[in-house]
């Protein structure tokens, strides 16, 4: 059985496979997807993946919703810097 990730995976796969993805739309999805490719090859070749897991931040962190979660804590990082 699929997880929601995994089916969220296929279906924009199945989109794009079909060309029925706005070209803006497969932009974000496609430097989103490799940004976050880039960030897990970095920390699993640096070996940091314990240490992340374990930061503070991230110790007890739990969502439903972590792209939500995620573009949150860049907005605020984006603001804090202004």
């Amino acid at each position: 059985m699929k997880t929601e990730k995994e089916e969220k995976a296929t279906l924009l796969e199945a989109l794009y496979s079909q060309g029925r993805m706005t070209t803006l739309f497969k932009k974000k999805f496609f430097t989103e997807r490799n940004i976050k490719n880039g960030l897990y090859y970095f920390i699993l070749k640096k070996g940091l993946f314990e240490e992340l897991k374990n930061h503070e931040p991230f110790a007890n962190y739990q969502t439903t919703d972590s792209h939500k979660e995620c573009l949150k804590w860049l907005l605020n990082s984006l603001e804090e810097k202004e």
